[in-house]
C-alpha cells in the first residue's frame, strides 16, 4: 500500500479537482484507490457524493459521526464509489479538532506520550487503508499549516505537490517547506519515544503537477510564462533537491505532469458526478467539448503513469 498526500498551503489551485480525477485514473488502470477528504471544506466529498448522502453521513453526534471528524471514537468509515475506488468522507466538523491536536502534540512532545489522539489520525487512515486492500490511498488535505495535516503526514509516503504558475503559488512554497521540515523534526523526537503508537514518517516529494488555473480561455495571462519559468528552482530550494535546475516544467524530472485548463468541462463533470475525462455527448459534451474531453484524459493518463513509475522507482 502507499500513501500519497496531496497538499498545497495556498487555496484555488486545482488540488481537490486533481484527486478526484487522479483516483479515477488510477482505479481506472486496475489500482484499488482509497480517496480520504481531509479538508475540513469537503469538497472532495461533495464531488463524490450526493447532498443527500452527505447530510446523512454529517447528522448526529459530532465526535461521533462516520466521517473523518469521528476518528477519535469511530473507525473511519469508507463509502464505496465504483469497482476499485472508495472515500473516507470528509466533514466541516472535521475543524473543530484543530485546537484539541494541538494541544495533543505539544504535550507528547514535552512528555512520553501515551496513546493521545496525536497519532489517532495518521494510525486510522493506515487502518482504513488495510482494511480496504487499497493499492493506492491519496489524502486530500487542505490548505493549511496548522495541526490537523501535522497529525495526518505519518500515514503519507510521498508528497505530491500541486502548483500553479502565480506569485500566490511560489510564495506558498516558500512557506510550505520550512514548515515540512519542523513537522518532520517533531515528528522524529515524538516516534522515537513511543514507536509503537507513532507511525515512522517516510514523507518523500514525490514531485509535482502544475495546474494551469492562471489560464483565460486558450490564452496565458501576461505573467504565466514569467513564474512557469521559476516552478522548478522554486521546488528544489524547498525540498533541497539540487541547486541547478531547468529552465521550465516540460524538461524538468521533478515536473510529473501539466494539467490544461478545461473550464467548460468541470460544470458538465458536476452535473454527471463523473471525471470531466469520462464526459460524453449524452452529458452535455458536444462539439469542441469532445476535444478537451479527449486533452483532459490524456493529461491523466500521462500523469497517472509517471506517479505509477515514479513510486515503482522511489520504493
Amino acid at each position: 500500500m502507499t500513501c500519497i498526500a496531496v497538499f498545497s498551503n495556498v487555496a484555488g489551485i486545482g488540488k481537490t479537482n486533481l484527486v478526484y480525477h487522479l483516483g479515477h485514473m488510477l482505479a481506472d488502470m486496475g489500482q484499488r484507490v482509497l480517496l480520504v477528504d481531509c479538508d475540513p471544506q469537503a469538497t472532495l466529498t461533495s464531488l463524490c457524493l450526493s447532498e443527500e448522502r452527505i447530510e446523512a453521513l454529517w447528522q448526529g453526534d459530532v465526535d461521533r459521526r462516520t466521517t473523518i471528524a469521528g476518528f477519535i471514537d469511530e473507525p473511519l468509515h469508507l463509502e464505496a464509489l465504483r469497482p476499485n475506488l472508495a472515500l473516507v468522507p470528509g466533514d466541516a466538523a472535521f475543524a473543530a479538532h484543530e485546537d484539541e491536536l494541538a494541544i495533543a502534540w505539544a504535550e507528547a512532545e514535552q512528555e512520553d506520550p501515551s496513546e493521545t489522539t496525536t497519532s489517532f489520525l495518521s494510525l486510522g487512515i493506515i487502518w482504513a487503508a488495510r482494511s480496504d486492500a487499497s493499492d493506492i490511498v491519496l489524502l486530500d488535505l487542505g490548505p493549511s499549516l496548522g495541526a490537523i495535516n501535522r497529525a495526518i503526514i505519518g500515514a503519507a509516503d510521498f508528497l505530491l505537490t500541486p502548483l500553479a504558475p502565480s506569485l500566490q503559488s511560489m510564495a506558498g512554497l516558500q512557506a510550505l517547506g520550512p514548515t515540512l521540515r519542523d513537522w518532520r523534526k517533531q515528528w522524529q523526537t515524538i516516534q522515537a519515544k513511543r514507536p509503537d503508537l507513532f507511525p515512522r514518517l517516510i514523507l518523500q516529494p514525490l514531485g509535482y503537477v502544475v495546474t494551469q488555473t492562471g489560464m483565460r480561455l486558450t490564452h496565458p495571462v501576461p505573467s504565466y510564462a514569467r513564474w512557469l519559468a521559476r516552478i522548478p528552482g522554486a521546488y528544489r530550494q524547498t525540498f533541497y533537491r539540487g541547486d541547478g535546475h531547468p529552465s521550465g516544467p516540460a524538461s524538468d524530472p521533478e515536473c510529473l505532469g501539466v494539467l490544461h485548463h478545461q473550464p467548460g468541462l468541470m460544470p458538465l463533470a458536476l452535473d454527471a458526478r463523473k471525471p470531466m475525462f469520462d464526459l460524453r455527448p449524452a452529458d452535455g459534451a458536444i462539439g469542441s467539448h469532445m476535444d478537451s474531453v479527449r486533452r483532459c484524459r490524456e493529461d491523466y493518463e500521462r500523469l497517472t503513469a509517471q506517479i505509477l513509475a515514479r513510486i515503482s522507482t522511489e520504493q
